[in-house]
Protein backbone atom coordinates (compact mmCIF):
# COMPACT_ATOMS: atom_id res chain seq x y z
CA UNK A 1 0.00 0.00 0.00
CA UNK A 2 0.94 3.48 -0.94
CA UNK A 3 1.28 6.40 0.98
CA UNK A 4 0.93 9.93 0.63
CA UNK A 5 2.29 12.57 2.98
CA UNK A 6 -0.79 14.88 3.64
CA UNK A 7 1.52 17.54 5.18
CA UNK A 8 3.45 18.08 2.34
CA UNK A 9 1.33 20.03 -0.34
CA UNK A 10 1.36 17.94 -4.11
CA UNK A 11 4.72 18.60 -5.87
CA UNK A 12 6.67 19.52 -3.42
CA UNK A 13 10.12 17.56 -3.10
CA UNK A 14 10.04 15.23 0.28
CA UNK A 15 12.88 15.88 2.11
CA UNK A 16 15.95 13.11 2.55
CA UNK A 17 14.79 10.56 5.00
CA UNK A 18 16.01 7.33 5.89
CA UNK A 19 12.86 6.43 8.04
CA UNK A 20 9.84 6.31 5.70
CA UNK A 21 7.38 3.82 7.63
CA UNK A 22 3.92 5.61 8.57
CA UNK A 23 3.86 5.19 12.54
CA UNK A 24 6.58 4.95 15.09
CA UNK A 25 10.21 5.08 12.98
CA UNK A 26 12.54 2.34 13.16
CA UNK A 27 14.86 3.00 15.23
CA UNK A 28 17.95 3.93 12.90
CA UNK A 29 21.89 2.44 12.98
CA UNK A 30 24.77 4.45 13.41
CA UNK A 31 26.10 4.11 10.16
CA UNK A 32 22.38 5.11 8.85
CA UNK A 33 21.98 7.95 11.48
CA UNK A 34 25.93 8.77 10.09
CA UNK A 35 24.57 9.23 6.60
CA UNK A 36 21.74 11.41 7.45
CA UNK A 37 24.25 13.78 9.26
CA UNK A 38 27.17 13.84 6.98
CA UNK A 39 24.22 14.58 4.09
CA UNK A 40 23.31 17.34 6.32
CA UNK A 41 26.40 18.86 7.16
CA UNK A 42 27.41 18.94 3.60
CA UNK A 43 24.44 21.04 2.34
CA UNK A 44 25.19 23.30 5.02
CA UNK A 45 28.48 23.69 4.21
CA UNK A 46 27.71 24.08 0.27
CA UNK A 47 25.41 26.92 1.12
CA UNK A 48 27.84 28.54 3.44
CA UNK A 49 30.26 28.13 0.30
CA UNK A 50 27.96 29.26 -2.10
CA UNK A 51 27.12 32.42 0.43
CA UNK A 52 30.74 33.22 0.45
CA UNK A 53 31.44 32.89 -2.92
CA UNK A 54 28.46 35.28 -3.84
CA UNK A 55 29.89 37.92 -1.14
CA UNK A 56 32.94 38.11 -2.63
CA UNK A 57 32.00 37.95 -6.05
CA UNK A 58 29.75 41.33 -4.94
CA UNK A 59 32.77 43.12 -3.51
CA UNK A 60 34.65 42.33 -6.48
CA UNK A 61 32.19 43.97 -8.58
CA UNK A 62 32.08 47.09 -5.74
CA UNK A 63 35.90 47.20 -6.07
CA UNK A 64 35.78 47.27 -9.44
CA UNK A 65 32.97 49.56 -10.67
CA UNK A 66 32.90 51.93 -7.51
CA UNK A 67 35.72 52.05 -6.13
CA UNK A 68 38.50 51.26 -8.88
CA UNK A 69 37.68 54.52 -10.63
CA UNK A 70 38.16 56.62 -7.39
CA UNK A 71 41.65 54.92 -7.13
CA UNK A 72 42.41 55.47 -10.11
CA UNK A 73 41.56 59.62 -9.50
CA UNK A 74 43.58 59.20 -6.63
CA UNK A 75 46.93 57.58 -8.52
CA UNK A 76 46.13 60.91 -11.31
CA UNK A 77 46.78 63.44 -8.44
CA UNK A 78 49.53 61.76 -6.99
CA UNK A 79 51.13 61.94 -10.22
CA UNK A 80 50.49 65.46 -10.17
CA UNK A 81 52.09 66.01 -7.01
CA UNK A 82 54.91 63.83 -7.61
CA UNK A 83 55.71 66.12 -10.90
CA UNK A 84 54.52 69.38 -8.46
CA UNK A 85 57.15 68.55 -5.42
CA UNK A 86 59.99 66.67 -7.25
CA UNK A 87 62.12 70.18 -8.56
CA UNK A 88 61.66 71.12 -4.38
CA UNK A 89 64.13 68.22 -3.72
CA UNK A 90 66.89 70.10 -5.69
CA UNK A 91 67.13 73.03 -3.08
CA UNK A 92 69.83 72.11 -1.16
CA UNK A 93 70.01 75.27 0.17
CA UNK A 94 67.57 74.38 2.74
CA UNK A 95 69.38 71.50 4.05
CA UNK A 96 70.01 67.56 4.40
CA UNK A 97 67.19 67.37 6.60
CA UNK A 98 64.85 68.83 3.91
CA UNK A 99 66.35 66.76 1.25
CA UNK A 100 65.64 63.57 2.93
CA UNK A 101 62.15 64.80 4.15
CA UNK A 102 61.33 65.70 0.37
CA UNK A 103 62.56 62.49 -1.09
CA UNK A 104 60.40 60.03 1.72
CA UNK A 105 57.38 62.36 0.50
CA UNK A 106 58.11 61.54 -3.24
CA UNK A 107 59.07 57.37 -2.62
CA UNK A 108 56.09 57.17 -0.60
CA UNK A 109 53.91 58.79 -3.77
CA UNK A 110 55.75 56.68 -6.30
CA UNK A 111 54.78 53.63 -4.16
CA UNK A 112 51.26 54.31 -3.82
CA UNK A 113 51.25 55.03 -7.70
CA UNK A 114 52.61 51.14 -8.34
CA UNK A 115 50.32 49.88 -5.60
CA UNK A 116 47.08 51.82 -7.45
CA UNK A 117 48.10 51.67 -11.26
CA UNK A 118 50.32 48.09 -10.94
CA UNK A 119 53.57 50.07 -12.34
CA UNK A 120 55.43 53.35 -13.21
CA UNK A 121 54.94 53.61 -17.03
CA UNK A 122 54.96 57.63 -17.30
CA UNK A 123 58.83 57.99 -18.59
CA UNK A 124 59.65 61.43 -16.49
CA UNK A 125 57.94 59.58 -13.47
CA UNK A 126 60.39 56.41 -14.46
CA UNK A 127 63.00 59.35 -14.23
CA UNK A 128 61.97 60.85 -10.98
CA UNK A 129 62.02 57.44 -9.40
CA UNK A 130 65.79 57.14 -10.90
CA UNK A 131 66.82 60.55 -8.96
CA UNK A 132 65.18 59.62 -5.72
CA UNK A 133 65.92 56.00 -5.95
CA UNK A 134 69.23 55.99 -7.12
CA UNK A 135 68.56 53.46 -9.44
CA UNK A 136 66.13 52.83 -12.50
CA UNK A 137 62.95 50.90 -12.26
CA UNK A 138 64.34 48.09 -14.23
CA UNK A 139 67.50 47.40 -11.80
CA UNK A 140 64.81 47.89 -8.95
CA UNK A 141 62.69 44.92 -10.34
CA UNK A 142 65.69 42.99 -10.56
CA UNK A 143 66.95 43.63 -7.38
CA UNK A 144 63.42 42.32 -6.05
CA UNK A 145 63.78 39.22 -8.38
CA UNK A 146 67.45 38.66 -6.76
CA UNK A 147 65.98 38.76 -3.38
CA UNK A 148 63.21 36.17 -4.12
CA UNK A 149 65.01 33.56 -5.74
CA UNK A 150 67.49 33.80 -2.23
CA UNK A 151 64.63 33.10 -0.09
CA UNK A 152 63.54 30.31 -2.37
CA UNK A 153 67.54 28.61 -2.62
CA UNK A 154 66.84 29.20 0.78
CA UNK A 155 63.61 27.24 1.68
CA UNK A 156 65.08 25.15 -1.13
CA UNK A 157 67.80 24.12 0.75
CA UNK A 158 65.76 23.22 4.07
CA UNK A 159 64.15 20.84 2.53
CA UNK A 160 67.14 19.08 1.43
CA UNK A 161 67.11 19.54 -2.29
CA UNK A 162 69.94 20.73 -4.57
CA UNK A 163 68.51 24.46 -5.55
CA UNK A 164 70.41 24.76 -8.47
CA UNK A 165 68.71 22.04 -10.05
CA UNK A 166 65.63 23.43 -9.04
CA UNK A 167 66.00 26.78 -10.03
CA UNK A 168 68.20 26.02 -13.71
CA UNK A 169 65.89 27.66 -15.77
CA UNK A 170 64.83 30.59 -12.91
CA UNK A 171 62.32 30.46 -10.54
CA UNK A 172 60.55 27.27 -9.80
CA UNK A 173 57.76 26.50 -11.81
CA UNK A 174 54.62 24.36 -11.59
CA UNK A 175 55.93 21.38 -12.44
CA UNK A 176 59.33 22.01 -9.96
CA UNK A 177 56.86 22.92 -7.46
CA UNK A 178 55.07 19.60 -7.53
CA UNK A 179 58.50 17.78 -7.68
CA UNK A 180 59.30 19.62 -4.50
CA UNK A 181 55.96 18.38 -2.50
CA UNK A 182 56.52 14.79 -4.26
CA UNK A 183 60.08 14.67 -1.90
CA UNK A 184 58.22 16.36 1.25
CA UNK A 185 55.44 13.60 0.95
CA UNK A 186 58.39 10.84 0.62
CA UNK A 187 60.26 12.33 3.17
CA UNK A 188 57.99 12.35 5.66
CA UNK A 189 56.98 8.76 4.14
CA UNK A 190 60.45 7.47 5.00
CA UNK A 191 60.10 8.08 8.42
CA UNK A 192 56.65 6.87 9.52
CA UNK A 193 56.36 3.14 10.88
CA UNK A 194 55.93 0.58 8.13
CA UNK A 195 52.36 -0.36 7.49
CA UNK A 196 50.35 -3.49 9.41
CA UNK A 197 49.34 -6.20 6.69
CA UNK A 198 46.00 -5.17 5.64
CA UNK A 199 43.14 -8.04 6.92
CA UNK A 200 41.05 -9.71 4.42
CA UNK A 201 38.38 -7.38 5.33
CA UNK A 202 40.01 -4.38 4.54
CA UNK A 203 40.95 -5.21 1.24
CA UNK A 204 37.61 -6.30 0.12
CA UNK A 205 36.47 -3.00 1.70
CA UNK A 206 39.39 -0.68 -0.27
CA UNK A 207 38.24 -2.69 -2.86
CA UNK A 208 34.54 -2.12 -2.81
CA UNK A 209 35.65 1.97 -2.07
CA UNK A 210 37.50 2.05 -5.26
CA UNK A 211 34.91 0.64 -7.55
CA UNK A 212 32.47 3.38 -5.98
CA UNK A 213 35.20 5.87 -6.73
CA UNK A 214 35.47 4.73 -9.98
CA UNK A 215 31.73 5.23 -11.19
CA UNK A 216 32.15 8.56 -12.65
CA UNK A 217 28.75 11.15 -12.46
CA UNK A 218 28.04 10.26 -15.87
CA UNK A 219 27.31 6.65 -15.34
CA UNK A 220 25.89 7.32 -11.84
CA UNK A 221 23.50 9.63 -13.77
CA UNK A 222 22.17 7.15 -16.32
CA UNK A 223 21.43 4.57 -13.31
CA UNK A 224 19.74 6.79 -11.32
CA UNK A 225 17.64 8.61 -14.25
CA UNK A 226 16.46 5.16 -15.57
CA UNK A 227 14.99 4.31 -11.68
CA UNK A 228 13.60 7.88 -11.13
CA UNK A 229 12.12 8.61 -14.78
CA UNK A 230 8.68 10.03 -14.06
CA UNK A 231 7.22 8.50 -17.83
CA UNK A 232 7.85 5.27 -15.98
CA UNK A 233 5.89 5.37 -13.21
CA UNK A 234 1.88 4.62 -13.00
CA UNK A 235 1.30 6.00 -9.62
CA UNK A 236 0.55 9.33 -9.56
CA UNK A 237 1.37 10.27 -6.81
CA UNK A 238 4.77 8.50 -6.70
CA UNK A 239 5.06 10.16 -10.73
CA UNK A 240 5.10 13.29 -8.51
CA UNK A 241 7.90 12.65 -6.51
CA UNK A 242 9.91 11.72 -9.27
CA UNK A 243 9.54 14.57 -11.14
CA UNK A 244 10.87 16.58 -8.36
CA UNK A 245 13.18 14.05 -7.68
CA UNK A 246 14.22 13.95 -11.21
CA UNK A 247 15.00 17.58 -11.24
CA UNK A 248 17.32 17.63 -8.60
CA UNK A 249 19.13 14.86 -10.38
CA UNK A 250 19.30 17.01 -13.20
CA UNK A 251 20.46 19.83 -10.79
CA UNK A 252 23.29 17.68 -9.11
CA UNK A 253 24.09 16.24 -11.99
CA UNK A 254 25.20 19.88 -13.91
CA UNK A 255 26.71 20.52 -10.63
CA UNK A 256 28.50 17.72 -9.88
CA UNK A 257 26.99 17.31 -6.60
CA UNK A 258 27.55 14.08 -5.69
CA UNK A 259 26.52 13.75 -2.10
CA UNK A 260 22.79 14.57 -3.72
CA UNK A 261 23.27 12.26 -6.37
CA UNK A 262 23.98 9.45 -3.76
CA UNK A 263 21.63 10.90 -1.20
CA UNK A 264 18.83 10.84 -4.14
CA UNK A 265 19.76 6.96 -4.81
CA UNK A 266 19.64 5.94 -0.97
CA UNK A 267 16.08 7.61 -0.83
CA UNK A 268 15.03 5.55 -3.84
CA UNK A 269 16.27 2.20 -2.31
CA UNK A 270 14.40 2.94 0.81
CA UNK A 271 11.00 4.24 -0.97
CA UNK A 272 11.02 1.11 -2.79
CA UNK A 273 12.61 -1.27 -0.68
CA UNK A 274 9.73 -0.36 1.87
CA UNK A 275 12.56 -0.23 4.79
CA UNK A 276 16.34 1.41 5.86
CA UNK A 277 17.48 -2.05 6.83
CA UNK A 278 18.75 -2.02 2.55
CA UNK A 279 20.93 0.98 3.27
CA UNK A 280 23.02 -1.00 6.04
CA UNK A 281 25.97 -3.05 5.46
CA UNK A 282 29.21 -2.17 3.42
CA UNK A 283 27.68 -0.23 0.74
CA UNK A 284 26.49 2.55 3.06
CA UNK A 285 29.58 2.52 5.17
CA UNK A 286 31.46 3.55 1.54
CA UNK A 287 28.10 6.10 0.96
CA UNK A 288 29.62 7.37 4.30
CA UNK A 289 33.21 7.26 3.62
CA UNK A 290 32.51 9.18 0.18
CA UNK A 291 30.70 11.66 2.26
CA UNK A 292 33.35 12.16 5.07
CA UNK A 293 35.52 13.06 1.73
CA UNK A 294 32.77 15.43 0.68
CA UNK A 295 32.92 17.54 3.85
CA UNK A 296 36.60 17.46 4.25
CA UNK A 297 36.60 18.63 0.57
CA UNK A 298 34.09 21.76 1.68
CA UNK A 299 35.84 22.58 4.64
CA UNK A 300 38.68 22.47 2.87
CA UNK A 301 37.83 25.07 -0.14
CA UNK A 302 35.99 26.93 2.71
CA UNK A 303 39.33 27.60 4.53
CA UNK A 304 41.35 28.26 1.05
CA UNK A 305 38.40 30.51 -0.78
CA UNK A 306 39.88 33.84 0.80
CA UNK A 307 43.26 33.08 -1.30
CA UNK A 308 41.40 32.68 -4.11
CA UNK A 309 43.52 34.44 -7.08
CA UNK A 310 40.32 35.46 -8.27
CA UNK A 311 39.38 37.62 -4.98
CA UNK A 312 43.26 38.62 -4.65
CA UNK A 313 42.44 42.53 -4.33
CA UNK A 314 40.19 41.90 -1.18
CA UNK A 315 42.41 40.46 1.17
CA UNK A 316 43.13 43.74 2.44
CA UNK A 317 39.56 43.97 3.66
CA UNK A 318 40.21 40.09 5.04
CA UNK A 319 39.90 39.56 9.16
CA UNK A 320 43.39 37.74 9.26
CA UNK A 321 42.61 35.28 11.92
CA UNK A 322 38.92 34.68 10.26
CA UNK A 323 39.03 35.43 7.01
CA UNK A 324 35.89 36.97 7.25
CA UNK A 325 35.18 40.14 4.53
CA UNK A 326 34.94 43.18 6.40
CA UNK A 327 34.50 45.83 3.59
CA UNK A 328 32.33 49.20 4.43
CA UNK A 329 31.25 50.32 1.10
CA UNK A 330 29.95 53.29 2.11
CA UNK A 331 32.94 54.32 3.95
CA UNK A 332 35.44 52.70 1.42
CA UNK A 333 33.77 55.53 -0.87
CA UNK A 334 33.52 58.55 1.57
CA UNK A 335 37.46 57.92 2.22
CA UNK A 336 38.16 58.12 -1.04
CA UNK A 337 36.35 61.44 -2.57
CA UNK A 338 37.48 62.79 0.69
CA UNK A 339 41.06 61.99 -0.56
CA UNK A 340 40.68 63.27 -3.90
CA UNK A 341 39.10 66.16 -2.21
CA UNK A 342 41.72 67.00 -0.29
CA UNK A 343 44.53 65.92 -2.89
CA UNK A 344 42.89 68.77 -5.21
CA UNK A 345 42.97 70.87 -2.48
CA UNK A 346 46.82 70.52 -1.94
CA UNK A 347 47.54 70.86 -5.80
CA UNK A 348 45.82 73.94 -6.41
CA UNK A 349 48.31 75.36 -3.33
CA UNK A 350 51.31 73.72 -5.55
CA UNK A 351 49.98 75.82 -8.59
CA UNK A 352 49.47 78.73 -6.12
CA UNK A 353 51.61 81.59 -5.82
CA UNK A 354 53.44 80.13 -2.86
CA UNK A 355 54.14 76.85 -3.60
CA UNK A 356 57.16 76.27 -1.37
CA UNK A 357 54.22 76.53 1.62
CA UNK A 358 52.07 74.02 0.17
CA UNK A 359 54.66 71.43 0.12
CA UNK A 360 55.78 72.58 3.68
CA UNK A 361 52.38 71.50 4.60
CA UNK A 362 52.51 68.47 2.87
CA UNK A 363 56.24 67.20 4.67
CA UNK A 364 54.46 67.83 7.65
CA UNK A 365 50.77 66.01 7.05
CA UNK A 366 53.44 63.53 6.05
CA UNK A 367 55.62 63.93 9.04
CA UNK A 368 52.64 63.38 11.58
CA UNK A 369 51.34 60.33 9.78
CA UNK A 370 54.03 58.19 10.23
CA UNK A 371 55.47 56.47 13.41
CA UNK A 372 58.54 57.90 14.85
CA UNK A 373 60.78 55.16 13.41
CA UNK A 374 59.49 55.88 9.97
CA UNK A 375 60.56 59.36 10.35
CA UNK A 376 64.34 58.87 9.68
Amino acid sequence: MKFKDSHRPEGEPEKPNLSVQPGTPPKLSKAQRDFQRLTQKIEKLRAKLERKTEEFREAMRFLGTELHPLDLQVADRTKQTIRLVFPFMSETKRGHDWEQKVRKCLQIQLLTVVRLEGDLVDGDLKEIFRVVEGKTVEESKKEEEEATRVEIEREIKDLGLDPRVMMSEGLPNADQLKEIMEHLARKFEAGLPPERPKSARQVAKEKARAELRSKDLGSLFKQLAKLLHPDLEQDPVLRVQKEADMKELNQAYETENLHRMLQLEAKWIVREQGNAAHLSGTKLAIYNEVLREQVEELEMDLEDLPDDPRFEPLRMYLDPFTGELELDQAGALQFRREVVWRMDQMIQGLKGPNPLAAVRRLLEDLDDSLPRWRRR
